[in-house]
């Protein structure tokens, strides 16, 4: 019942169902449930004490409610506002399973202070009766009492080991044994998250890339730099991006290479056209037919797909506009995010400041890697 008001109260307002979703009915299980053992139990307490031993069931239930009620609402508030704390975080999936668990946490709260207590009244009037558990309308003469031994050996032993001196030195040395481990162990955490290990450990995929990162150990992931519209104007800042990522790939501290079609124009343009430098191609008239002819030659063939043109792009007439184009990047091998979110950020900052046509970079890891980037500020 906790979970279809969680589940229908946070749909209503706007949170989607996800993969993380699927673990709501363990936690809601092993957090919230536990109220329901402290109201039993304080109403065992009471029903011993000589003190109520002629007042009305209802009376025992209401003071092991007033005993219980402080702890369990104590309890239940702390899970909810610890899960609702997520709801500031700056990922939806996270933020929806957060909202829908304190949602769920707080619904089996009041389930259980309202309406388990109405069900455990009724139990109690069935005890009362001597009725059967299974099959009501059976009434038992008689009833079987516990025969449990408050004084048995386990107990004595426990007590005799709480008072003594010996017990409590070895309590305490253990105690800081695991505090300083605990420390040691908090000094090492190492916050990543690799979309990789939540892949099945036997999957061909986990194979391939395992396969793949041991004979290609320098290799990283690959991504690629898009464009809008793209006319002879924007070449000097082209020419200034692709520049300093290939600066950046000189200097092998975040990229391995740099596959842009730009340079490789300028190749094609120094060695089969009449002119000394790309400036002098930069106009209206020459940049489309020299780009048509580089995209039909051995030099730009493999360019062709990274263009998108308004019309047809035929062989030996000047090339139609430029809607959109791409060219690729390729990330040395980054261990963890205190490698690749300083790479990613510096390839941001290189396409933002060359204020060219290339606007964003895209790899299918940047979902991974904003996540990291995510948790390490909301972590720390």
């Amino acid at each position: 019942m906790g979970m279809a008001i969680a589940l229908s109260i946070s749909s209503l307002l706007g949170y989607s169902y996800t993969p993380m979703h699927s673990a709501l009915p363990l936690l809601c299980l092993g957090i919230g449930i536990d109220d329901m053992f402290v109201i039993v139990q304080c109403l065992s307490n009471v029903k011993k004490d000589p003190q109520f031993s002629g007042s009305r069931m209802s009376d025992k239930i209401a003071h092991a409610l007033k005993h219980a009620g402080v702890s369990v609402t104590v309890t239940s508030l702390t899970d909810v506002f610890a899960f609702a704390v997520g709801a500031v975080t700056n990922m939806p999936g996270l933020e929806s399973f957060c909202v829908c668990t304190a949602i769920g946490l707080g619904s089996i709260y009041l389930l259980q202070v309202s309406w388990f207590v109405a069900w455990m009244s009724l139990d109690e009037a069935r005890v009362a009766e001597g009725r059967d558990g299974l099959i009501p309308c059976i009434v038992h003469k008689t009833s079987q009492g516990s025969d449990n031994k408050e004084n048995s050996i386990v107990i004595k032993v426990y007590a005799k080991l709480l008072s003594s001196i010996a017990f409590k030195v070895i309590t305490v040395i253990i105690t800081i044994v695991f505090l300083v481990f605990g420390i040691w162990g908090w000094t090492e955490m190492r916050q990543e998250f690799d979309p990789i290990l939540l892949m099945p450990s036997d999957s061909y995929l986990r194979e391939w890339i395992r396969v793949y990162d041991a004979d290609y150990p320098d290799n990283g992931w690959d991504a690629e730099v898009y464009s809008g519209d793209l006319t002879y104007l924007d070449l000097p800042n082209i020419d200034k991006l692709v520049t300093e990522l290939e600066q950046l790939k000189d200097d092998k501290m975040y990229l391995r290479d740099v596959d842009s079609w730009w340079t490789k124009m300028k190749e094609y343009s120094d060695a089969k056209t009449n002119f000394s430098s790309w400036q002098q191609f930069a106009n209206e008239k020459d940049f489309p037919l020299i780009l048509s002819d580089f995209l039909f030659s051995s030099y730009g063939s493999q360019y062709k797909p990274n263009f998108k043109f308004e019309e047809d792009l035929i062989c030996n007439t000047p090339a139609p506009r430029i809607k959109a184009s791409k060219f690729k990047l390729g990330y040395v091998k980054l261990q963890g995010p205190e490698e690749h979110i300083p790479a990613r950020s510096t390839v941001t900052a290189i396409i933002k400041s060359a204020d060219s046509p290339y606007t964003f970079s895209h790899s299918k890891v940047y979902a991974a890697w904003e996540t990291d980037q995510i948790i390490g500020y909301e972590l720390w």
